[in-house]
């Protein structure tokens, strides 16, 4: 698993993909189908490989090591960003054509905080049976806790 990256990769970024690794295809399916958090959805080892290597914008903040964790059609995703180390590691925000921002402090928290934002309504299907999120409070959330502007 470590190995698939080119590089050894943090413990907590193997079981990521041990858990899940993607979303499988049906006819029919929509990117909403596949969403886990409104407008994202779990990569596969594959996918999270090529938007690495498709990745040609030099970020300061994601550095040298990081792996794409969830992804969407637009071109966003948020990456586990690590050090040499492979203790530390944040979970960061990169939109396309925007700014990338530490969004968590772990993976761990990422996970636990989309608990929360189901929990507090901020995640939540709409009348038509899609996932939808006030954007609003998803950015302020993760603003917060992550400690970015």
């Amino acid at each position: 698993m470590k190995s698939a990256f080119g590089e050894p990769i943090p413990d907590v970024v193997a079981q990521w993909f041990n858990w899940s690794n993607g979303v499988a295809g049906t006819p029919g399916q929509t990117q909403d189908d596949a969403s886990v958090i409104p407008g994202y959805w779990p990569l596969s080892i594959i996918e999270a490989k090529s938007i690495m290597s498709g990745y040609i914008d030099a970020d300061a903040e994601l550095g040298d090591h990081w792996v794409p964790l969830l992804g969407s059609g637009g071109g966003d995703f948020y990456a586990a960003v690590f050090d040499e180390s492979l203790h530390e590691v944040g979970v960061f925000t990169v939109m396309s054509g925007g700014d990338t921002e530490i969004s968590f402090h772990s993976v761990e928290e990422m996970v636990d905080g989309f608990l929360e934002l189901y929990q507090t309504g901020v995640f939540f299907v709409d009348v038509d049976g899609t996932l939808e999120a006030d954007d609003d409070r998803w950015v302020e959330y993760e603003s917060r806790v992550g400690g970015a502007a």
